[in-house]
This record gives C-alpha cells, sequence and structure tokens, in this order.
C-alpha cells in the first residue's frame, strides 16, 4: 500500500472519528511531526502524518486509525481532572495522580466508545495488540501503571506476565487493585466515579511508595558511601570518580522499578470534561438505540451544527422589492432618495487600498514561485518533451499560491436591516461600498455581504455578494434598506455554517448592527462556538443604542455611536483582523487618503 498524502489521510481519519460527530464537535487536523492529542480550542484531535513507531504504511494507517479513536474517546468521556491536580502538593504527587489518572482514563474511556459504536472496537484493538506484538517486552514491564493497565483493559487481548524477581510488594499492589477495579467495573464508571478511584488508587500508591524497606537503592546507597569513604582515605582519585558517577544514577532513581510508562501506551488526557464523562453508559447506549438514523445523521453534520433552518429564506438583493411587495420600477429611485451615498468617493478610497493589497499579493506569488512544492507538474513535463524531446527547464514541480505569509481569507459581512437602521443606512452603504471596492478581486480573499431581518415566513437572508462572486454590483449594495425585525443569531449561524465550507481558511464573521437582538442568547452561543473553531467574531455596534450591558454581544465588539467617516473606520477594522495594519497604526500608510 503507497503512503497516503495528508490530504487523503485527513478524510480518512475524519471517516473514522465521523461515526463519533453525532455525540459531539469533533474533527481531525494533520500536522507534521505534531504529537496525537486533542486541541479543545479548535475542537480537533490532532495526528502527525506519520506515526514514529510504524515500519511501514500499513501500520502507519492501522496504528494512526486507532489512535484517532483513542483520542475521539478521550473527547466524548474523559473528565476534568484540573482540581484533583491542583491539591497534590509536590511534583512528584502531581505526576503520579496524572499517571493513574491516565491510566484509568484509557481504559474507562476505549471501553466506553466501543460500547456506543461497536464498529470502531476492531480499530482500537489492532492499535494496541500489534503494538505489544511489535514490542512483547512491554507485557514483562516491571511499571505497575503498564501491569494495572494492561489487565483492566477490556478492550485488546493481553497476556501480561510478572518479570523475574519482581518485588512482592508490587506485584501484590497491582494484583490488588487490578481485583478491586475490575469488581468496581472501572470501565463503565461515570466521569465523577472515575475520579473518585483515581484519588483512590493514588492514595494507596503514595502510602506503598512511602515504606522505605521497599527500596533496595537505600542498602546500595550504604555501601557506595563506604566505598567512597574508603577511596578518599586512600587517595584514590579514579575510583573516587567512578564511585561518585554511581551515586549520581542511583540518586537519580526515584522508584524501585526501572520501566519508564510508555507514552505510546497511555496518553495525556485532554483538558476540560468531555461531553458525556457524566452520562451513565447503560443511558448512553439506550439513547443513540432510540435515536433514529436521520437524526444521526442531522447531528453528525459540518462541525457539530445544527441542521439547516429551512424557515431562514435566502434571496438576492435585486429580488428585495418584490419580496417585500414593493413596485419594482419605484423602488430603486425610493430608497436611493432616502439613502444615498457616494459611489465616487467609495471608487477612489477602496481603489487606492485594493492596489496596495494587490502588490502584497504579487509580492507573495513572487516568493512562492522559488518554493514549488515537491509534486511533479506533468502538464509542463509533457510540454516540455513535446518541444524539445528532453526536460530543458527546473520549473517541473508545481506552485501552490497559498499565501502562507498573508494567509488566505474568507470574510462574511453581516448588516442589520431591521426598520431600526433606517437612519443609518447611508453611512452603512457608504462603508460597504468602500469595503467592496478595496477587496475587489484579491485572489486570497473570498468575502461575502448579506443583510438580514425577518418577516412573517420567518428570517430572510439578503445576499448583496456571494463567496463565488469575484467582483461586487455597486447597484446591489443600492437595494439594501430596512424593512424588518432583528434575527442576529439565525443570521449567524448560516454565515457560520458559509464560512466553515472553506477549512484551510482564516476566518472572520463582521455583524454590523444597532443591537437589539430577537434572540440574545443564541447571538451569545453561537458567537462563543464559532470563536471556539476559530472564526474570528467582530460586533461592529452603531448608533446610540448601545451601552455597557449589550458590549458583550458578541466576542468582540467595537462601538461606533458618530458615523461620521465610518467607511474608513470599517475598512480599517477589516483591514486589521487580515493582520494588514496593527492597531492604532496608519493604514496602508494612509495611501488611500492621498
Amino acid at each position: 500500500m503507497g503512503k497516503y498524502n495528508d490530504r487523503v489521510l485527513k478524510k480518512i481519519y475524519k471517516r473514522v472519528i465521523g461515526a463519533m460527530s453525532g455525540l459531539s464537535e469533533i474533527d481531525v487536523e494533520i500536522h507534521t511531526n505534531a504529537s496525537p492529542h486533542f486541541n479543545s480550542i479548535t475542537q480537533k484531535v490532532v495526528m502527525p502524518n506519520a506515526i514514529p513507531y510504524a515500519e511501514n504504511d500499513e501500520e502507519d494507517f492501522e496504528f494512526g486509525r486507532g489512535i484517532v479513536v483513542h483520542e475521539g474517546s478521550h473527547v466524548l468521556f474523559c473528565p476534568d481532572q484540573t482540581k484533583q491536580l491542583e491539591a497534590c502538593k509536590t511534583n512528584d504527587e502531581l505526576k503520579d495522580f496524572a499517571n493513574w489518572f491516565n491510566v484509568l482514563a484509557d481504559a474507562n474511556n476505549e471501553y466506553k466508545v466501543c460500547e456506543v459504536f461497536p464498529h470502531l472496537k476492531q480499530p482500537l484493538a489492532d492499535k494496541t495488540e500489534k503494538l505489544f506484538a511489535k514490542r512483547p517486552e512491554f507485557l514483562k514491564s516491571d511499571n505497575p501503571f503498564t501491569q494495572i493497565l494492561m489487565r483492566i483493559d477490556k478492550v485488546s487481548k493481553l497476556n501480561p506476565e510478572f518479570p523475574e524477581e519482581y518485588p512482592d510488594k508490587l506485584q501484590n499492589f497491582v494484583e490488588r487493585w487490578v481485583t478491586i477495579l475490575n469488581k468496581e467495573k472501572i470501565c463503565e464508571q461515570t466521569g465523577t466515579e472515575l475520579l473518585k478511584s483515581t484519588q483512590r488508587i493514588h492514595k494507596a500508591w503514595t502510602k506503598l511508595k512511602g515504606q522505605q524497606k521497599l527500596n533496595p537503592n537505600q542498602q546500595q546507597m550504604s555501601q557506595l558511601l563506604k566505598d567512597l569513604s574508603d577511596a578518599i582515605q586512600n587517595g584514590d582519585g579514579q575510583g573516587e570518580a567512578d564511585i561518585n558517577d554511581k551515586i549520581d544514577k542511583l540518586s537519580q532513581q526515584k522508584t524501585w522499578f526501572k520501566d519508564e510508562i510508555d507514552k505510546r501506551l497511555v496518553r495525556d488526557a485532554p483538558k476540560g470534561a468531555g461531553k458525556f464523562a457524566n452520562v451513565d453508559l447503560k443511558e448512553l447506549q439506550k439513547q443513540i438505540k432510540n435515536t433514529k438514523d436521520e437524526n444521526i445523521e442531522q447531528m453528525s453534520g459540518l462541525k457539530g451544527m445544527p441542521p439547516p433552518n429551512d424557515d431562514v429564506i435566502t434571496i438576492d438583493a435585486k429580488d428585495l422589492p418584490t419580496h417585500i411587495g414593493i413596485n419594482s420600477d419605484t423602488y430603486k429611485e425610493d430608497i436611493w432618495k432616502h439613502a444615498p451615498f457616494d459611489t465616487a468617493q467609495s471608487y477612489k478610497q477602496g481603489k487606492n487600498i485594493n492596489r496596495v493589497l494587490k502588490k502584497e499579493v504579487k509580492l507573495e506569488q513572487e516568493f512562492q514561485k522559488n518554493h514549488r512544492s515537491g509534486r511533479i507538474d506533468f502538464e509542463e513535463v509533457r510540454n516540455q518533451v513535446s518541444r524539445a524531446g528532453q526536460i530543458y527547464k527546473t520549473n517541473i514541480y508545481t506552485r501552490d499560491f497559498d499565501y502562507s505569509r498573508g494567509g488566505q481569507w474568507v470574510i462574511s459581512v453581516l448588516c442589520d436591516l431591521s426598520v431600526s437602521m433606517r437612519g443609518l443606512m447611508s453611512q452603512t452603504k457608504q462603508a460597504f461600498a468602500t469595503v467592496a471596492y478595496a477587496l475587489d478581486g484579491l485572489p486570497n480573499v473570498k468575502w461575502e455581504l448579506c443583510g438580514f431581518s425577518c418577516g412573517r415566513t420567518g428570517t430572510i437572508q439578503v445576499m448583496s455578494k456571494k463567496f463565488k462572486d469575484n467582483r461586487v454590483k455597486i447597484d446591489n449594495i443600492k437595494y439594501l434598506t430596512p424593512f424588518g425585525g432583528t434575527p442576529t443569531g439565525e443570521a449567524m449561524t448560516e454565515s457560520y455554517r458559509r464560512l466553515m465550507a472553506f477549512p484551510n481558511h482564516k476566518k472572520i464573521m463582521l455583524v454590523i448592527t444597532d443591537g437589539e437582538p430577537g434572540d440574545i442568547e443564541m447571538v451569545q452561543d453561537i458567537g462563543k462556538r464559532a470563536e471556539a473553531n476559530l472564526v474570528n467574531v467582530i460586533g461592529i455596534g452603531i448608533g446610540k443604542g448601545w451601552d455597557e450591558e449589550t458590549k458583550d454581544l458578541f466576542p468582540t465588539t467595537y462601538v461606533i455611536k458618530d458615523m461620521v467617516n465610518f467607511d474608513k473606520k470599517l475598512t480599517r477594522m477589516i483591514l486589521t483582523a487580515l493582520h494588514r495594519q496593527r492597531d492604532g497604526k496608519k493604514l496602508v500608510k494612509r495611501v488611500w487618503e492621498r
């Protein structure tokens, strides 16, 4: 089997993890040389593009598939251990508690995910069993953490043994606690019960470590100290140095077992509680069994977002007059009369910014011409061979313009079209026109302009520019007019859904409103969810209806009570979010103001 490239590998992992997405928001990212872990901020399982201890491509995929499921099990079921770790008084105590927690959580979470999703048991079992087949010495490890983990694992079939001359008290400890944990059904415990079990075994472990008679290092240390004294008295410099080395090595051995717990067997649990950490396993199985397939399919949609809302109607700006029952022949003229803006000024300012941004993109393209990818451009090879019968140029590798220094962006600009915006529409349209010309035709920026309001049938989205449109039609901006209520949360949810269709882009959601949404809790909830998935949500509060209580409506909120030069202010905010300038600095050297 040939080695998978990152794109294919990510798709395969996402198919595996997709079974879990009906319960929680889980996604997968591939990063070179990353350690497998769950990033609680981005809600993604991060995986390397190769498993270092795999010996071939087949093993690389099989191990990776099992690790993805393992990490996903933590996302769903792992409880938060922060308080217990904070209660530890020493670093050794903290390290031991974390190790015991990871041992019990690994067994608990893997078992649960196999009980809820039986078809995922095989990848998990293969991951563990094949690793032990490659490293049979693990089965005779003298590490008590590893010994207990192997004996309480209900997913894999392992046959662990104690090594020869294993300390009696360590063996008794392992056997006693394996009996206790299996009797108490450690694999089925809820998160709270799992933490209590961890505290109990950690307490017993600390007591065992405190029994100094267990440690044979003391006897060896006493003998070495006597030998050191003799060497010093006899003037044996070389012997003194050798003994000091042995003392240093012996003093570093803080345990009476040699093997360290292997990270390939036990991984760090994610910070933060899994969504179903404290749900009883039988109750969860019953809940899944009674859930219809179509509901699970809806729940497992893009990034765990709610299913599309059929009550949301999307129309083009030019169709707005017909939709709200206004004579289309006189509509544009009437609206223009009530909310005019200076198109010439917007064009002049916007195009000056646009020229500067295009220069930056051109420089980026020139930079990337010298940094081609490792993939062969077969079209170029055919071209050269057909012309000269041989390859005579070095540009036979593909060139991907990913704009790595500046980034590829998607920007969703949402505009409140409620009736309370009537006195603010001239300045708002002026700002939109300036932004439109500034971002016009940039190859690394996709953006949309969407007005939102509501009527009798539900939320209405008025699209003046879609992501797929290369250019904005200024006439579409002229059509915008206030006509209804303020369903901000619904509009943000739909915007979030559209933004997440661009997985490899940096994302901005900009909401322009005079406040007072009809769904405050929904606005705050979708703002937090979008931010957790790396969408920069910015609220622009305009007008005089804003106060301190409403400033926390969005993750980031700017209040603009003075609408003078709003076009310049809005453009500056967008370019700041694009990292084209720093806060407080002049906007593109104010070229556009000259």
